[in-house]
């Protein structure tokens, strides 16, 4: 019985695998387990042909719910409805063609991050992920989202020159993904990285000092986050806030009050802390 490669997607690779003295075997005779293996190896290439740049698999939009859509930033939001997942979404026609076009362009404008509709996936599976308990075994529902998130910004990660303005932002979410996967070293190598290229910039600095809080390293992440403090672009509200937040826990009080009450000044929406600060002090007096 001859192999019929017509049935196969991959005819150059599967001819390369497969001897020449395995192509023929007589009719009723037992496969032996070499032929058999090789069979079995043709058939798998046969449904998944092989690619250097294979698009991870995605839920393409399909099981993504109405709060994970709010959640999204806007540009999130255009360039998921920009892609081909969009087709069979809910949230197909939430924005019209103008607005999307006008995210898109300010947010190539902004990040120059490629394939930002993986990235934007990546998010959702990592706030998933946090949102579920730390399940043991390697193909745990959690273990099983943190890799899609790798998966999609490695995809996006790939395709993004380190030139890129949102650089930062996308090495801050590659470490937070590394970190849940409990792959420290590459996490930290990650944020490094971030910061190397763009020390102006806080994604990297932020995501790398709230791992370090999440361990109650306190310390170490006032030191990461002065070292952000002297060289950021600007100041923002959640990053005047880690930092307002870090000094209260070291025991400064007076200094995390500055802090805090700037981040609130600058937009922060949680006053559960400043509140607790202000109390604090008020009971000293």
């Amino acid at each position: 019985m001859a192999i019929n490669f017509s049935t196969f997607k991959n005819r150059r690779l599967a001819m390369k695998i497969i001897p020449q003295n395995l192509l023929h075997a007589k009719a009723g005779r037992v496969l032996p387990l070499q032929l058999a293996r090789v069979f079995f190896a043709a058939f798998v290439m046969s449904i998944f042909p092989l690619t250097a740049n294979a698009v991870p698999h995605t839920v393409e939009g399909s099981d993504i719910t109405e709060s994970e859509w709010q959640s999204w930033p806007s540009w999130c939001k255009a360039v998921f409805l920009a892609s081909e997942w969009a087709n069979s979404s809910k949230f197909r026609g939430r924005l019209t063609g103008t607005a999307i076009d006008s995210e898109r362009k300010s947010f190539m404008a902004t990040y120059g991050v490629h394939g930002p509709h993986h990235l934007c996936l990546a998010i959702i599976y990592i706030n998933r992920a946090r949102s579920m308990t730390n399940e043991k075994g390697e193909f745990s529902p959690r273990k099983n989202l943190i890799k899609k998130a790798i998966n999609e910004i490695s995809y996006s990660e790939q395709r993004t020159p380190k030139t890129a303005p949102g650089i930062s932002l996308l090495n801050a979410y590659r470490g937070i993904a590394f970190h849940l996967n409990g792959e420290s070293t590459k996490a930290i190598a990650a944020w490094e990285e971030g910061i190397r290229l763009q020390p102006s910039k806080k994604d990297s600095y932020l995501a790398w000092a709230q791992s370090l809080i999440a361990d109650k390293n306190y310390l170490e992440a006032h030191r990461l986050l002065s070292r952000y403090d002297k060289s950021k672009e600007y100041e923002t509200a959640d990053g005047e806030y880690f930092i307002g937040f870090t000094l209260y826990k070291l025991g400064k009080k007076t200094e995390a009050k500055e802090r805090i009450d700037k981040a609130h000044a600058l937009g922060y929406p949680f006053p559960g802390l400043k509140k607790k600060i202000d109390a604090e002090i008020k009971s000293k007096k």
